[in-house]
C-alpha cells in the first residue's frame, strides 16, 4: 500500500524521518490519513457543538443550536474538507510519507481548533483566531514527527471516542424525543367529537399593504384572495410588534408584549399558559413546524404545549449550516455570484411536507389517531434574503435583482425597487406553495371541519419612512397584517372587517371555536364577534389595539427604535406612535394607511392627539428581566 515501509526496513532504534527519538513508523501514510481526515471532521464539529453548548449554560444565551448537529457537523465536515485534505496529502507525499502525516496533522489540528472559534468570529480578530490555530497546529505536526507511535495511538484513541460521542448523541437525542412525544399525546385529555380541527399559518415577514388580496397592484397571491373569498378577510389587523418572537408569543398567550419576558435577549418563559398548552388539555392533538430558526426553535419558548414540533430539520442544506466550516464554504461559492444558498433555511415546500408527515402520522393509526388536531406552520420564504425559486426569482423584473437582502443601512432608490421586487416575487412564491398545501389538505379530507386561520407576525418596511427591514420601528408597513379566518359551516364566505383589530384576539378566537371550558380560557377577545349574526361591534370596547417594541441597542441612530422603548395604540382609527425620547406622531389609517401624513401639529387633531398620547403613557413598560 502507498506509504508502507517493507518489512525490517527499520532497526529498532533508527530514526524515523523527521523524527528523533527512534519510535518506528507505526502505520501506513495512507491510513493515517483517512485516521487524521475523519478525526478532522469530528473534531471540528463537536468542538463547536461543545462551545456553543457551553456558551448557552455559562451566557444563558441564545445559541441556534441543532441538537442533531453532533452528527450533522461532522458529517458536513468530511464533505468539505475532503478534497483539501487530500490536496495537502498528495503535495506532501512528495517529501516522505512522514512529513505527509505531518502536514496533514497540522490541517486536521487546525479545523479542529478553528471550527469552534469561527463561532466568536465577532469577538475574536480573525488574525488571532490564525495564529491559535497554526500555533497549535504546529505544534502537533512537530509532535507526530518526533512521536510517531504515540501520536498514532492518541489519534486512534480520540478519533474513536469522537465517533462513538457522536453516534451516542444523535440516537439518544432522537430516542428522547421520541420517548418525549409519546409520553405527550398519551397524557392529552378527552376531546369533545364534534370539535373542529385548527390551523394556525403565519406567513413570517408579509405585510398586509404588498398582497394582492388586499388591493396591491401586483398579483401576487391569487391563492390567498380565493381563501378570502372562502372566509373573513380582516382589512386592518395590527400585529403586536414588528417582529417575531413577541408577536408569536402575544399570538400564542393573548398577552402584549409588556406583559411577557420575551425580548431580544429572552425567551417567553412559563408565567402563562399557551394556547397550545390549552387545547393539549383539551384533548387535541398539538402540531408546530417551523421555518423561523431565529426565534421559533425550542430555545425560545414558544414551543410549549406542543406534542409534536419540528424546527431544525434534517437535510443536507441544514447539514451545512451546522458545521462553520461548511458554512465559511458556502459564502465563498455565493461570492462567485448566482443564486444564493442559504444554509439550514427551509422552504414553503419543506415545511408543507413536513407539516402533511405529522398529519400523516396521525390519520395512519400512530399516535394522536383520531383526535382533533392544532397545526401551527411558521413560513419563512418572505423574509430577507427574498430568494425565491426560479420563475419567481426574475418574476417581477425580469431579470435578478442587484440585491436580495434588506438588512443594509445605505440605499438607492433603484435599490428599494429591486428589494420590493424580489419581495413581492418571494411572497407570490409562497402564494403557490399555499396553494399545493391546501390541495393536499383537500385530498385528505382534513379541511371539511376544520378551522383556518392565515396572518402574519409582522410587516416589512421599504423606505417609507426612512427604513428597510422591520423591528426598529412601529410604523404601520411594519405592523400591519394579513388576517384570513375560513371555516365551513360557522365562518361566512366573502366576508370584510374594516376596523382594525389586534392578534392579541386569536387565542381567545381558537378558545372559543373549539367549545373550550371558561376555566382554559386566555385573555383576549373572540373575533367571532365580527361574523356572528346579529352582533355588531362596531364602536364596542373590544381589545386594545396596542403594538409596542423595545430598544435595541448598537442600531443606527437614525432608527427610530435607537431612542429608547417605543408603544402604540389605534383609537378610532386613529394611531398614535410615541418614541423613546417623547416625540410623538398621529396617524389616520383609514385614509392614509402607509402613514404619511402626521396630524399631531394639526390644531383640529390636538384633543385627539392628547387622549392618543395619554392612552399611549398608561401602557406599562415590560419589567426587567432578572439575571
Amino acid at each position: 500500500m502507498l506509504g508502507e515501509r517493507p518489512a525490517g526496513a527499520q532497526a529498532s532504534g533508527a530514526v524515523t524521518p523527521g523524527g528523533a527519538t527512534g519510535e518506528r513508523a507505526p502505520w501506513p501514510a495512507s491510513r493515517a490519513f483517512w485516521w487524521l481526515f475523519l478525526a478532522a471532521a469530528l473534531g471540528g464539529g463537536l468542538a463547536e457543538v461543545a462551545l456553543i453548548v457551553g456558551a448557552r449554560i455559562v451566557l444563558h444565551r441564545y445559541t441556534m443550536l441543532n441538537p442533531q448537529g453532533v452528527w450533522l457537523a461532522p458529517i458536513a465536515n468530511a464533505a468539505v474538507l475532503l478534497i483539501p485534505f487530500g490536496i495537502v496529502y498528495l503535495v506532501a507525499r512528495r517529501w516522505g510519507s512522514a512529513r505527509a502525516i505531518a502536514a496533514v496533522a497540522f490541517l486536521a489540528a487546525a479545523v479542529i481548533v478553528a471550527e469552534p472559534l469561527m463561532v466568536l468570529k465577532e469577538r475574536l480578530h480573525p488574525l488571532a483566531l490564525l495564529a491559535l490555530s497554526v500555533g497549535i497546529a504546529t505544534q502537533v505536526a512537530r509532535f507526530s514527527l518526533a512521536r510517531p507511535e504515540s501520536f498514532a495511538r492518541l489519534t486512534r484513541g480520540l478519533t474513536v471516542a469522537m465517533l462513538a460521542v457522536s453516534a451516542v448523541g444523535g440516537v439518544a437525542f432522537n430516542a428522547h424525543r421520541w420517548w418525549s412525544e409519546r409520553r405527550a399525546v398519551a397524557a392529552l385529555g378527552d376531546a369533545r367529537e364534534d370539535s373542529p380541527n385548527v390551523i394556525l399559518l403565519v406567513l413570517d415577514t408579509v405585510r398586509a399593504l404588498s398582497l394582492g388580496a388586499y388591493g396591491y397592484e401586483r398579483p401576487n397571491t391569487p391563492f390567498l384572495s380565493q381563501l378570502a373569498a372562502r372566509g373573513v378577510r380582516f382589512d386592518r389587523a395590527i400585529s403586536s410588534a414588528p417582529w417575531t418572537l413577541p408577536s408569536h408569543a402575544t399570538m400564542f398567550t393573548g398577552r402584549y408584549p409588556h406583559e411577557l419576558s420575551a425580548g431580544w435577549a429572552d425567551p417567553l418563559d412559563d408565567t402563562y399558559p399557551t394556547l397550545a398548552e390549552r387545547l393539549s388539555g383539551h384533548g387535541y392533538l398539538t402540531l408546530g413546524v417551523a421555518a423561523n430558526l431565529h426565534y421559533c426553535s425550542y430555545e425560545f419558548g414558544l414551543t410549549r404545549g406542543f406534542a409534536r414540533y419540528r424546527d431544525y430539520d434534517v437535510s443536507l442544506s441544514e447539514m451545512m449550516r451546522t458545521s462553520k466550516i461548511a458554512h465559511a464554504a458556502v459564502r465563498l461559492l455565493n461570492s462567485f455570484g448566482g443564486r444564493e444558498i442559504s444554509p439550514g433555511r427551509q422552504s414553503a415546500t419543506r415545511i408543507n411536507e413536513r407539516l402533511l408527515a405529522m398529519l400523516d402520522e396521525r390519520d395512519a393509526g400512530k399516535d394522536g389517531s383520531g383526535r382533533p388536531f392544532f397545526a401551527f406552520a411558521n413560513y419563512y420564504d418572505a423574509h430577507g434574503p427574498y430568494n425565491p425559486d426560479p420563475p419567481y426569482d426574475t418574476l417581477f423584473l425580469g431579470r435578478q435583482p442587484s440585491m436580495r437582502d434588506s438588512g443594509i443601512d445605505t440605499f438607492t432608490d433603484a435599490d428599494v425597487r429591486d428589494l420590493q421586487a424580489a419581495y413581492d416575487a418571494s411572497i407570490a412564491w409562497l402564494d403557490a406553495q399555499l396553494r399545493d398545501l391546501f390541495a393536499q389538505l383537500e385530498s385528505r379530507g382534513l379541511l371539511r371541519n376544520t378551522l383556518v386561520i392565515v396572518t402574519s407576525d409582522h410587516g416589512e418596511e421599504f423606505n417609507e419612512h426612512g427604513l428597510l427591514n422591520h423591528g426598529s420601528s412601529l410604523y404601520f408597513p411594519s405592523v400591519h397584517v394579513p388576517l384570513l379566518v375560513v371555516h365551513p359551516g360557522s365562518v361566512p364566505a366573502s366576508r370584510v372587517v374594516e376596523e382594525p383589530v389586534t392578534l392579541r384576539d386569536l387565542a381567545a378566537t381558537v378558545l372559543e371555536a373549539v367549545h373550550a371550558p371558561s376555566s382554559a380560557s386566555l385573555p383576549g377577545e373572540s373575533l367571532a364577534r365580527w361574523w356572528r349574526d346579529g352582533e355588531n361591534p362596531e364602536g364596542g370596547a373590544g381589545s386594545p389595539l396596542i403594538a409596542e417594541v423595545d430598544y435595541a441597542q448598537n442600531l443606527p441612530k437614525t432608527f427610530a427604535i435607537s431612542k429608547g422603548d417605543m408603544k402604540s395604540q389605534v383609537v378610532d382609527g386613529r394611531r398614535y406612535i410615541l418614541r423613546g425620547d417623547g416625540h410623538g406622531e398621529l396617524f389616520d389609517i383609514r385614509t392614509d394607511p402607509w402613514e404619511q401624513r402626521e396630524l399631531s401639529g394639526n390644531a383640529a387633531d390636538s384633543s385627539a392627539v392628547a387622549a392618543l398620547r395619554a392612552a399611549v403613557l398608561s401602557i406599562p413598560r415590560r419589567p426587567p428581566r432578572a439575571r
